[in-house]
């Protein structure tokens, strides 16, 4: 009976922290713009407007969308290649596909620099509508901080308070 009634305790008190946790897992639902509209506060800025904020929203998830994390199709093809040509010792064929991966890496850094350049640009423009926000923030944190706060939005780990994030 005492075996029995320390099972059932047990079990209850995992029962009772699985609900809890998963109560706070559905409570903490991050505000993408949650960085940003502490940062205006901070910078005495307007807040943002309902329509901003969808607009926002859309920009970033737009954004977020259109990177790829996984490699493409033609360069995992070229490092599967560079890799047998190594193997096979052949170093003309090494050659020719290390010449290809980099070709293809550096497209696809440009192509997510220029969408990062949109998605930025298209953030100041929205910020610029609603009292200047963006010269605010700017004036506030400095041109770092500000690109800070343009790189949580896409997605980094910026912010005005410094720390980790983008490329800055």
């Amino acid at each position: 009976m005492k075996k029995s009634m320390k099972s059932t305790i047990v079990l209850a008190g995992f029962l009772m922290l699985s609900m809890i946790g998963s109560a706070l897992a559905q409570r903490t639902v991050s505000d993408p713009l949650r960085g940003l509209k502490k940062a205006l506060e901070q910078a005495v800025a307007l807040p943002l407007t309902t329509t901003q904020e969808e607009q926002l929203k859309t920009l970033i998830q737009t954004y977020r969308d259109s990177q790829s994390h996984e490699p493409s199709e033609a360069l995992q093809a070229a490092l599967d290649a560079y890799d047998a040509a190594i193997l096979a010792g052949d170093q003309a064929a090494a050659n020719a596909q290390a010449t290809i991966i980099a070709n293809l890496r550096a497209a696809a850094a440009s192509a997510h620099l220029q969408a990062e350049a949109t998605f930025k640009i298209a953030v100041i423009a929205l910020l610029k509508t609603n009292g200047d926000q963006a010269g605010l923030l700017r004036t506030k944190f400095g041109d770092d901080g500000f690109l800070r706060i343009l790189d949580s939005l896409a997605g980094g780990h910026g912010g005005p308070g410094g720390g980790p994030g983008g490329r800055r």
